[in-house]
């Protein structure tokens, strides 16, 4: 972690322009919710800017230009919100992809062992809602009371007695995710990225979670933002939100022509 926190980005842009300068491949990895998209009460709501959408195109469409959206959605509902032509979409913290997924494994049947314990004692708690994305949980608390929010984290903690080890608990904004423990996370998604890239390349990384935290640590090269309020990170720079997350874009490509 970062002594002192991270720098805002942009006032270190002249660093960033002169590194551009030197840049024959450009690559931007970008969580969505919270990074891309304002966070909102239910996921469902999530919407991505037009604007955001059209910058995201552009840069896809450059020859030497990759664009990536990282997410602890399922593949197939972040394409659907986030409907950006060109782009390539991780889903489930990296490991689902336009390949697919892992085959299954004893781990990924433990998911659905877990589901069948913690749902009844989810089911009289108001606002909380528990999300199947097949291969992970997630245990959402964004609209429920904080009494109410910490009876479902007991109650998470009490279901996962037994698992020995072949799940894991991601603590998020409002949310806790189960995966299976041979899901590796998004630090292990860029890495597997960054094994492409030259000396040449510049690649850009934006997250606003916790989640992100061990694809900051494994980019020691790249510009690593944190998006949102300022805490303890791995990330080099951090910008406010969503909206300066649109300004950034709009520098990039004034800067990249």
């Amino acid at each position: 972690m970062r002594r002192g926190g991270p720098l805002h980005l942009f006032a270190r842009w002249e660093l960033i322009r002169r590194r551009l300068r030197r840049t024959r491949r450009l690559v931007l990895m970008l969580d969505f919710d919270g990074t891309l998209a304002p966070l909102r009460a239910r996921r469902s709501q999530a919407r991505l800017g037009s604007g955001v959408r059209r910058l995201l195109e552009s840069f896809a469409r450059r020859p030497n230009t990759a664009v990536y959206l990282i997410s602890g959605r399922r593949l197939a509902d972040l394409r659907r919100h986030a409907r950006i032509a060109g782009a390539r979409f991780l889903g489930l913290h990296g490991c689902e992809s336009a390949r697919g997924l892992p085959p299954p494994s004893r781990a990924y049947r433990m998911i659905r062992k877990l589901k069948r314990r913690l749902a009844p004692r989810l089911r009289n708690l108001r606002g909380i809602e528990l999300e199947d994305k097949g291969l992970g949980l997630g245990l959402h608390y964004r609209l429920a009371a904080p009494h109410t929010a910490a009876l479902a984290r007991a109650a998470l903690r009490q279901a996962l007695r037994g698992f020995n080890g072949c799940l894991r608990v991601i603590d998020g904004k409002k949310v806790r995710e189960v995966l299976p423990s041979e899901n590796p996370g998004k630090g292990a998604a860029v890495t597997s990225l960054a094994r492409g890239w030259t000396a040449s390349t510049l690649a850009f990384y934006l997250g606003d979670d916790t989640s992100d935290e061990p694809a900051f640590r494994n980019l020691p090269e790249a510009v690593t933002v944190l998006v949102g309020r300022r805490r303890r990170t791995a990330a080099r720079y951090r910008l406010r939100g969503p909206e300066e997350v649109r300004e950034f874009l709009e520098r990039l490509e004034l800067e990249v022509g």
